[in-house]
């Protein structure tokens, strides 16, 4: 019994709150509703703007060895993770490790 009257304070208070404060609660439902509407059109165009490999695009990887940023195509690479720069690069970090 006391738990139920508990509630139903509670209850009261929270339309009484809603109701004081309506028009800010009406401002974020909107602001709710815009949100989502974004986020789905957003989604929606998403596969219209996938990041598809061209031809054109070098795609850049960091040295292992120093960490600057080099072409894919110019690397030495040892194993799947370990890409290298020069073969100075190779030799650093075969002496460093």
């Amino acid at each position: 019994m006391k738990w139920l009257f508990l509630l139903f304070m509670i209850g009261i208070l929270l339309v009484i709150l809603l109701s004081r404060f309506r028009p800010q609660v009406e401002n974020l439902l909107y602001l709710w509703r815009v949100l989502k509407k974004m986020n789905r059109s957003a989604k929606e165009e998403n596969p219209k703007l996938e990041n598809k490999s061209r031809p054109n695009e070098i795609r850049l990887v960091k040295c292992s060895g120093c960490g600057c940023w080099v072409p894919r195509e110019k690397t030495l690479s040892f194993g799947r993770d370990s890409l290298f720069c020069s073969a100075e690069c190779v030799e650093n970090s075969v002496r460093l490790g």
